[in-house]
Protein backbone atom coordinates (compact mmCIF):
# COMPACT_ATOMS: atom_id res chain seq x y z
CA UNK A 1 0.00 0.00 0.00
CA UNK A 2 2.85 2.51 0.86
CA UNK A 3 4.46 1.73 -2.50
CA UNK A 4 1.15 2.35 -4.26
CA UNK A 5 0.59 5.73 -2.44
CA UNK A 6 4.01 6.52 -3.20
CA UNK A 7 3.63 5.74 -6.60
CA UNK A 8 0.40 8.13 -7.23
CA UNK A 9 2.09 10.93 -5.20
CA UNK A 10 4.99 10.70 -7.58
CA UNK A 11 2.80 10.23 -10.77
CA UNK A 12 0.75 13.43 -9.83
CA UNK A 13 3.77 15.21 -8.78
CA UNK A 14 5.52 14.30 -12.39
CA UNK A 15 2.43 15.48 -14.00
CA UNK A 16 1.99 18.30 -12.10
CA UNK A 17 5.62 20.02 -13.19
CA UNK A 18 5.42 18.11 -16.76
CA UNK A 19 2.09 20.32 -17.16
CA UNK A 20 3.29 23.23 -15.77
CA UNK A 21 6.53 23.55 -17.85
CA UNK A 22 4.22 22.50 -21.18
CA UNK A 23 1.59 25.46 -20.79
CA UNK A 24 4.30 27.65 -19.23
CA UNK A 25 4.44 30.94 -20.82
CA UNK A 26 6.80 29.98 -23.55
CA UNK A 27 7.08 29.14 -27.05
CA UNK A 28 5.68 26.37 -27.29
CA UNK A 29 4.36 25.21 -30.67
CA UNK A 30 5.22 24.45 -34.06
CA UNK A 31 3.14 26.24 -36.98
CA UNK A 32 2.73 24.42 -40.17
CA UNK A 33 2.15 26.04 -43.47
CA UNK A 34 -1.12 25.63 -45.24
CA UNK A 35 -0.16 27.50 -48.49
CA UNK A 36 2.63 29.45 -49.92
CA UNK A 37 2.70 32.23 -51.74
CA UNK A 38 4.62 30.31 -55.29
CA UNK A 39 2.45 27.48 -54.90
CA UNK A 40 0.58 25.99 -57.74
CA UNK A 41 -2.94 26.24 -57.09
CA UNK A 42 -6.04 26.48 -59.89
CA UNK A 43 -3.54 25.98 -62.74
CA UNK A 44 -1.33 29.37 -61.95
CA UNK A 45 0.76 30.36 -58.68
CA UNK A 46 -0.27 31.55 -55.97
CA UNK A 47 0.33 35.38 -55.65
CA UNK A 48 0.01 37.05 -52.68
CA UNK A 49 -2.21 36.70 -49.37
CA UNK A 50 -4.32 38.72 -47.75
CA UNK A 51 -5.26 39.95 -44.47
CA UNK A 52 -6.32 37.75 -41.43
CA UNK A 53 -8.78 35.14 -43.21
CA UNK A 54 -11.48 34.21 -40.95
CA UNK A 55 -12.58 31.21 -39.25
CA UNK A 56 -16.00 29.46 -37.59
CA UNK A 57 -16.73 27.62 -35.09
CA UNK A 58 -16.18 23.97 -36.62
CA UNK A 59 -12.06 24.44 -37.31
CA UNK A 60 -13.32 26.21 -40.85
CA UNK A 61 -10.84 28.84 -41.79
CA UNK A 62 -10.31 30.59 -45.31
CA UNK A 63 -8.07 33.00 -46.30
CA UNK A 64 -8.61 35.28 -49.68
CA UNK A 65 -5.56 35.41 -52.13
CA UNK A 66 -4.79 36.33 -55.99
CA UNK A 67 -2.66 34.10 -58.31
CA UNK A 68 0.01 34.59 -60.81
CA UNK A 69 -2.54 34.57 -63.87
CA UNK A 70 -4.82 37.63 -62.52
CA UNK A 71 -7.43 35.75 -60.55
CA UNK A 72 -8.88 36.33 -57.06
CA UNK A 73 -9.84 33.41 -54.94
CA UNK A 74 -10.62 32.31 -51.65
CA UNK A 75 -8.76 29.40 -50.43
CA UNK A 76 -9.46 27.20 -47.55
CA UNK A 77 -11.85 24.48 -45.71
CA UNK A 78 -15.21 26.15 -44.71
CA UNK A 79 -16.18 22.91 -42.28
CA UNK A 80 -12.51 22.30 -41.02
CA UNK A 81 -12.71 18.82 -42.46
CA UNK A 82 -12.85 18.85 -46.49
CA UNK A 83 -9.57 19.45 -47.49
CA UNK A 84 -7.95 22.89 -47.97
CA UNK A 85 -8.68 24.04 -51.70
CA UNK A 86 -9.87 26.90 -53.28
CA UNK A 87 -13.31 27.52 -51.82
CA UNK A 88 -14.60 30.65 -54.51
CA UNK A 89 -13.11 32.68 -57.43
CA UNK A 90 -13.78 35.52 -58.67
CA UNK A 91 -16.28 35.50 -62.16
CA UNK A 92 -19.60 36.02 -63.25
CA UNK A 93 -22.85 35.76 -61.28
CA UNK A 94 -25.69 36.63 -62.91
CA UNK A 95 -25.93 40.07 -64.08
CA UNK A 96 -22.57 41.08 -62.94
CA UNK A 97 -19.21 40.20 -63.08
CA UNK A 98 -16.62 40.37 -60.30
CA UNK A 99 -13.27 41.06 -60.98
CA UNK A 100 -11.30 41.05 -57.93
CA UNK A 101 -12.12 39.93 -53.88
CA UNK A 102 -10.58 42.25 -50.89
CA UNK A 103 -8.96 40.57 -47.96
CA UNK A 104 -11.09 41.17 -45.23
CA UNK A 105 -13.65 38.31 -45.43
CA UNK A 106 -16.35 36.14 -43.18
CA UNK A 107 -16.97 32.65 -42.87
CA UNK A 108 -20.37 31.27 -41.01
CA UNK A 109 -21.02 28.01 -39.13
CA UNK A 110 -22.87 27.01 -42.27
CA UNK A 111 -19.62 27.52 -44.51
CA UNK A 112 -21.09 30.90 -45.96
CA UNK A 113 -18.32 33.30 -47.14
CA UNK A 114 -19.12 36.76 -46.50
CA UNK A 115 -16.74 39.04 -48.79
CA UNK A 116 -16.36 42.61 -50.88
CA UNK A 117 -15.43 42.52 -54.61
CA UNK A 118 -15.53 44.64 -57.36
CA UNK A 119 -18.31 44.47 -60.11
CA UNK A 120 -19.42 45.44 -63.67
CA UNK A 121 -22.44 44.59 -65.82
CA UNK A 122 -21.90 41.49 -68.11
CA UNK A 123 -22.82 44.37 -70.67
CA UNK A 124 -19.03 45.78 -69.07
CA UNK A 125 -20.51 48.77 -67.36
CA UNK A 126 -18.54 50.00 -64.38
CA UNK A 127 -21.14 49.32 -61.12
CA UNK A 128 -18.05 49.31 -58.38
CA UNK A 129 -17.78 47.64 -55.00
CA UNK A 130 -20.37 45.17 -53.83
CA UNK A 131 -20.46 42.89 -51.00
CA UNK A 132 -21.37 39.46 -51.83
CA UNK A 133 -23.04 35.70 -49.46
CA UNK A 134 -21.46 33.41 -51.82
CA UNK A 135 -23.24 34.04 -54.67
CA UNK A 136 -26.02 36.21 -53.33
CA UNK A 137 -25.72 39.79 -53.70
CA UNK A 138 -26.27 41.63 -50.40
CA UNK A 139 -25.18 45.32 -51.85
CA UNK A 140 -23.85 47.32 -54.53
CA UNK A 141 -22.73 51.13 -54.77
CA UNK A 142 -25.11 52.76 -55.83
CA UNK A 143 -28.08 51.13 -53.86
CA UNK A 144 -30.55 53.07 -51.44
CA UNK A 145 -29.56 50.95 -48.40
CA UNK A 146 -25.96 51.89 -48.54
CA UNK A 147 -26.46 55.70 -49.30
CA UNK A 148 -23.23 57.34 -50.80
CA UNK A 149 -21.08 54.95 -50.14
CA UNK A 150 -18.44 53.94 -52.43
CA UNK A 151 -16.36 51.57 -50.74
CA UNK A 152 -17.12 48.40 -48.89
CA UNK A 153 -14.67 47.22 -46.31
CA UNK A 154 -14.11 45.04 -42.84
CA UNK A 155 -16.41 42.87 -43.83
CA UNK A 156 -17.20 40.09 -40.83
CA UNK A 157 -19.98 37.21 -40.51
CA UNK A 158 -21.15 36.13 -37.44
CA UNK A 159 -21.30 32.53 -36.61
CA UNK A 160 -25.05 32.22 -37.47
CA UNK A 161 -24.29 33.75 -40.97
CA UNK A 162 -25.41 37.76 -40.24
CA UNK A 163 -22.65 39.95 -42.37
CA UNK A 164 -21.62 43.66 -41.32
CA UNK A 165 -19.42 46.15 -42.91
CA UNK A 166 -18.66 49.38 -43.56
CA UNK A 167 -19.96 51.98 -46.24
CA UNK A 168 -16.84 54.98 -46.35
CA UNK A 169 -16.22 57.62 -49.22
CA UNK A 170 -18.48 59.58 -47.41
CA UNK A 171 -18.80 58.01 -43.95
CA UNK A 172 -21.63 56.02 -43.99
CA UNK A 173 -21.29 53.95 -40.68
CA UNK A 174 -21.83 49.85 -40.35
CA UNK A 175 -24.20 48.02 -42.29
CA UNK A 176 -25.33 45.21 -40.47
CA UNK A 177 -27.08 41.98 -41.90
CA UNK A 178 -29.39 41.39 -45.34
CA UNK A 179 -31.67 44.57 -44.75
CA UNK A 180 -28.82 46.50 -44.19
CA UNK A 181 -29.20 48.02 -41.32
CA UNK A 182 -27.58 51.49 -40.15
CA UNK A 183 -27.32 52.45 -37.10
CA UNK A 184 -25.31 54.84 -35.27
CA UNK A 185 -25.14 57.41 -38.39
CA UNK A 186 -23.53 60.71 -38.98
CA UNK A 187 -25.39 63.21 -36.67
CA UNK A 188 -26.17 60.69 -34.14
CA UNK A 189 -25.93 61.98 -30.93
CA UNK A 190 -23.69 59.77 -28.76
CA UNK A 191 -22.59 61.24 -24.87
CA UNK A 192 -24.27 64.76 -25.51
CA UNK A 193 -22.00 64.91 -28.95
CA UNK A 194 -22.85 64.28 -32.64
CA UNK A 195 -21.09 61.57 -34.31
CA UNK A 196 -18.37 62.68 -36.67
CA UNK A 197 -16.75 59.75 -37.94
CA UNK A 198 -16.17 56.28 -37.57
CA UNK A 199 -12.34 55.24 -37.20
CA UNK A 200 -10.39 52.35 -36.90
CA UNK A 201 -12.58 49.97 -39.06
CA UNK A 202 -11.51 46.89 -37.11
CA UNK A 203 -15.47 46.12 -35.42
CA UNK A 204 -16.62 42.39 -34.28
CA UNK A 205 -20.57 41.52 -34.57
CA UNK A 206 -22.11 39.23 -32.71
CA UNK A 207 -26.20 38.02 -33.08
CA UNK A 208 -26.60 37.74 -29.34
CA UNK A 209 -25.35 41.26 -28.58
CA UNK A 210 -24.73 43.10 -31.78
CA UNK A 211 -21.73 44.61 -33.02
CA UNK A 212 -18.71 46.37 -31.03
CA UNK A 213 -16.89 49.21 -33.02
CA UNK A 214 -15.25 52.76 -32.56
CA UNK A 215 -16.96 55.97 -33.22
CA UNK A 216 -15.48 59.76 -33.18
CA UNK A 217 -18.13 62.37 -31.78
CA UNK A 218 -17.46 66.28 -31.93
CA UNK A 219 -16.38 67.27 -28.94
CA UNK A 220 -14.12 69.85 -30.61
CA UNK A 221 -10.84 67.75 -29.39
CA UNK A 222 -8.53 64.94 -30.68
CA UNK A 223 -7.94 63.56 -27.19
CA UNK A 224 -11.85 62.88 -25.99
CA UNK A 225 -13.53 62.06 -29.71
CA UNK A 226 -13.40 58.41 -29.52
CA UNK A 227 -16.03 56.18 -28.38
CA UNK A 228 -16.45 52.52 -28.15
CA UNK A 229 -20.01 51.29 -28.37
CA UNK A 230 -21.57 47.68 -28.29
CA UNK A 231 -24.99 47.85 -30.37
CA UNK A 232 -25.03 51.64 -30.67
CA UNK A 233 -24.54 52.02 -26.57
CA UNK A 234 -21.90 53.22 -25.04
CA UNK A 235 -19.72 51.12 -22.90
CA UNK A 236 -19.48 52.14 -18.82
CA UNK A 237 -15.95 52.35 -17.51
CA UNK A 238 -16.00 52.81 -14.37
CA UNK A 239 -18.03 56.88 -13.51
CA UNK A 240 -17.22 57.08 -17.43
CA UNK A 241 -17.05 55.19 -20.35
CA UNK A 242 -14.73 53.37 -22.47
CA UNK A 243 -13.81 56.76 -24.37
CA UNK A 244 -10.42 58.25 -24.74
CA UNK A 245 -9.86 60.98 -22.12
CA UNK A 246 -12.05 59.27 -19.51
CA UNK A 247 -10.14 56.98 -16.21
CA UNK A 248 -9.31 53.56 -16.16
CA UNK A 249 -10.58 52.82 -12.95
CA UNK A 250 -8.10 50.89 -10.71
CA UNK A 251 -10.71 48.26 -10.60
CA UNK A 252 -10.44 47.46 -14.18
CA UNK A 253 -6.94 48.14 -14.25
CA UNK A 254 -6.23 51.29 -14.27
CA UNK A 255 -2.86 53.12 -13.15
CA UNK A 256 -3.67 56.50 -12.97
CA UNK A 257 -4.25 56.23 -16.38
CA UNK A 258 -6.83 57.29 -18.93
CA UNK A 259 -8.36 55.69 -22.13
CA UNK A 260 -6.41 57.33 -24.77
CA UNK A 261 -6.84 55.37 -28.78
CA UNK A 262 -8.55 52.23 -29.68
CA UNK A 263 -7.76 49.64 -32.51
CA UNK A 264 -9.20 46.30 -32.61
CA UNK A 265 -12.41 45.42 -31.36
CA UNK A 266 -14.32 41.83 -31.10
CA UNK A 267 -17.24 40.82 -29.36
CA UNK A 268 -18.86 36.89 -29.08
CA UNK A 269 -21.68 35.73 -28.93
CA UNK A 270 -21.61 34.73 -24.73
CA UNK A 271 -21.15 38.51 -24.59
CA UNK A 272 -17.09 38.88 -23.57
CA UNK A 273 -15.63 41.61 -25.74
CA UNK A 274 -12.00 42.24 -26.39
CA UNK A 275 -10.45 45.96 -27.21
CA UNK A 276 -6.43 46.79 -27.63
CA UNK A 277 -5.31 50.22 -27.22
CA UNK A 278 -3.45 52.98 -25.67
CA UNK A 279 -3.49 54.83 -22.34
CA UNK A 280 -1.91 58.08 -21.75
CA UNK A 281 0.48 56.12 -19.41
CA UNK A 282 3.28 58.33 -18.39
CA UNK A 283 5.86 57.67 -20.19
CA UNK A 284 4.51 56.21 -22.97
CA UNK A 285 5.75 52.56 -21.92
CA UNK A 286 3.41 50.96 -20.34
CA UNK A 287 0.26 52.10 -22.21
CA UNK A 288 -0.62 49.82 -24.94
CA UNK A 289 -2.93 46.91 -23.66
CA UNK A 290 -5.83 44.43 -24.56
CA UNK A 291 -8.83 44.31 -22.41
CA UNK A 292 -11.30 41.90 -21.64
CA UNK A 293 -14.84 42.99 -21.16
CA UNK A 294 -13.90 46.30 -20.23
CA UNK A 295 -10.84 45.39 -17.85
CA UNK A 296 -7.22 45.62 -18.88
CA UNK A 297 -5.10 41.91 -18.56
CA UNK A 298 -2.29 42.48 -20.28
CA UNK A 299 -0.04 45.99 -20.96
CA UNK A 300 3.25 46.18 -22.85
CA UNK A 301 5.77 46.17 -20.83
CA UNK A 302 4.89 42.60 -18.76
CA UNK A 303 6.96 40.23 -18.38
CA UNK A 304 6.81 36.87 -20.16
CA UNK A 305 9.21 34.07 -20.85
CA UNK A 306 12.09 35.97 -19.79
CA UNK A 307 11.08 39.09 -21.88
CA UNK A 308 9.07 41.57 -21.62
CA UNK A 309 5.78 42.60 -24.01
CA UNK A 310 6.69 45.35 -26.33
CA UNK A 311 5.42 47.90 -28.86
CA UNK A 312 1.81 48.18 -30.42
CA UNK A 313 -0.55 45.74 -31.56
CA UNK A 314 -0.87 44.63 -34.84
CA UNK A 315 -3.95 42.68 -34.64
CA UNK A 316 -6.59 40.34 -32.23
CA UNK A 317 -8.80 38.39 -32.21
CA UNK A 318 -11.30 36.44 -30.09
CA UNK A 319 -12.98 33.03 -29.67
CA UNK A 320 -16.03 32.12 -28.60
CA UNK A 321 -14.46 30.82 -25.36
CA UNK A 322 -12.89 33.97 -24.79
CA UNK A 323 -9.79 32.91 -25.69
CA UNK A 324 -7.99 35.93 -27.27
CA UNK A 325 -4.81 35.94 -29.66
CA UNK A 326 -2.70 38.97 -30.51
CA UNK A 327 0.43 39.94 -32.35
CA UNK A 328 2.46 41.82 -30.51
CA UNK A 329 6.45 42.32 -29.74
CA UNK A 330 8.74 40.21 -27.76
CA UNK A 331 11.71 41.80 -26.23
CA UNK A 332 14.58 39.35 -24.94
CA UNK A 333 16.97 42.05 -23.88
CA UNK A 334 14.60 44.06 -21.30
CA UNK A 335 15.02 47.34 -22.57
CA UNK A 336 11.88 48.15 -24.66
CA UNK A 337 14.56 49.02 -27.35
CA UNK A 338 14.09 48.50 -31.41
CA UNK A 339 15.60 44.93 -30.85
CA UNK A 340 12.39 43.01 -30.58
CA UNK A 341 11.31 39.71 -32.60
CA UNK A 342 7.61 39.75 -33.45
CA UNK A 343 5.13 37.27 -31.71
CA UNK A 344 2.26 35.88 -30.74
CA UNK A 345 0.81 35.81 -27.79
CA UNK A 346 -2.87 34.22 -26.32
CA UNK A 347 -4.74 34.37 -23.07
CA UNK A 348 -7.68 34.76 -21.52
CA UNK A 349 -9.89 37.34 -19.35
CA UNK A 350 -6.93 36.63 -16.63
CA UNK A 351 -4.00 38.00 -18.59
CA UNK A 352 -1.76 36.26 -20.80
CA UNK A 353 -1.64 32.49 -20.56
CA UNK A 354 1.83 31.70 -23.15
CA UNK A 355 3.98 33.59 -25.92
CA UNK A 356 2.90 30.87 -28.72
CA UNK A 357 5.86 31.38 -31.02
CA UNK A 358 8.10 34.79 -32.06
CA UNK A 359 10.54 35.08 -35.16
CA UNK A 360 12.79 32.97 -35.07
CA UNK A 361 11.14 30.33 -33.75
CA UNK A 362 11.21 26.91 -36.03
CA UNK A 363 8.08 26.37 -38.62
CA UNK A 364 7.32 23.44 -40.87
CA UNK A 365 6.90 24.07 -44.31
CA UNK A 366 6.02 21.07 -46.96
CA UNK A 367 7.96 18.50 -44.02
CA UNK A 368 10.91 20.77 -43.68
CA UNK A 369 12.13 22.74 -41.12
CA UNK A 370 12.37 26.49 -41.45
CA UNK A 371 12.73 29.73 -39.78
CA UNK A 372 10.00 32.06 -38.90
CA UNK A 373 11.70 35.36 -40.39
CA UNK A 374 8.51 37.57 -40.01
CA UNK A 375 4.81 37.59 -38.87
CA UNK A 376 2.95 39.86 -41.21
CA UNK A 377 -0.64 41.24 -39.50
CA UNK A 378 -3.02 38.87 -40.56
CA UNK A 379 -4.42 36.35 -37.25
CA UNK A 380 -7.67 34.35 -36.45
CA UNK A 381 -8.29 32.24 -33.52
CA UNK A 382 -10.64 29.30 -33.76
CA UNK A 383 -13.17 27.67 -31.06
CA UNK A 384 -12.56 25.11 -28.59
CA UNK A 385 -13.20 21.60 -30.60
CA UNK A 386 -14.33 18.69 -28.92
CA UNK A 387 -10.76 16.77 -28.57
CA UNK A 388 -10.07 20.07 -26.42
CA UNK A 389 -7.59 22.04 -28.68
CA UNK A 390 -7.63 25.14 -31.13
CA UNK A 391 -5.78 26.32 -33.49
CA UNK A 392 -4.83 30.18 -34.63
CA UNK A 393 -4.05 31.25 -38.26
CA UNK A 394 -1.19 33.86 -39.01
CA UNK A 395 0.47 35.00 -42.16
CA UNK A 396 4.14 35.08 -42.02
CA UNK A 397 7.32 34.44 -43.64
CA UNK A 398 9.69 32.01 -43.64
CA UNK A 399 12.49 31.56 -46.30
CA UNK A 400 12.30 35.11 -47.62
CA UNK A 401 8.02 33.65 -48.69
CA UNK A 402 4.89 34.37 -47.39
CA UNK A 403 2.87 32.00 -45.62
CA UNK A 404 -0.28 30.70 -44.59
CA UNK A 405 0.81 29.05 -40.92
CA UNK A 406 -1.94 27.55 -38.26
CA UNK A 407 -0.44 26.08 -35.37
CA UNK A 408 -3.33 23.28 -33.07
CA UNK A 409 -2.97 24.31 -29.25
CA UNK A 410 -4.18 21.94 -26.32
CA UNK A 411 -6.54 23.63 -24.26
CA UNK A 412 -4.63 23.67 -20.81
CA UNK A 413 -7.38 21.76 -18.52
CA UNK A 414 -7.80 19.16 -21.13
CA UNK A 415 -4.22 18.23 -20.46
CA UNK A 416 -4.62 17.98 -16.66
CA UNK A 417 -7.74 15.80 -17.36
CA UNK A 418 -5.77 13.60 -19.59
CA UNK A 419 -3.08 13.62 -17.36
CA UNK A 420 -5.23 12.84 -14.81
CA UNK A 421 -6.60 9.88 -16.66
CA UNK A 422 -3.07 8.50 -17.16
CA UNK A 423 -2.53 8.39 -13.76
CA UNK A 424 -5.74 6.82 -12.95
CA UNK A 425 -4.70 4.01 -15.48
CA UNK A 426 -1.39 3.47 -14.23
CA UNK A 427 -2.53 3.29 -10.18
CA UNK A 428 -4.98 0.92 -11.45
CA UNK A 429 -1.91 -1.32 -12.83
CA UNK A 430 0.13 -0.75 -10.17
CA UNK A 431 -2.68 -2.32 -7.68
CA UNK A 432 -3.35 -5.09 -10.18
Amino acid sequence: MKCYRLFVFGSVCALVCGLSLFISPSSASTATAIISEGDPLGGSTVDVIRFSGASNSSNGFVVQLDTADGAAHIYGSVDGVTPNAIVRTAGTIGDFVQSTIDGEIGLSNAGVVSYSTLIDEVTGAPIGKAVYQDDTLIAKVGDAGVGTSTNFIDVVSTHGGTVSFFGISPDNGLFVGAGLSNSPQIGDMILGFPIDGFDEFQHGNSDANGPIQEVNIDTGSSSDDGVVLINGAPIPSGAGHIREGDAVPPADGGVGDNWDNFDFHRINEAGDFLITGDTDQSGGTADEFVSINGVIIAREGDLIAGGIIDGGIENADLNEQGIWAAIWDFDTDLTGGSADAEAIYVGDASGVDQLLIKEGDSVMVGGATQTLDDITTGISIGDIQGDGTYNVWFRGVSDGVQRQFVITIPEPATLVLLGLSIVAIQARRQRA
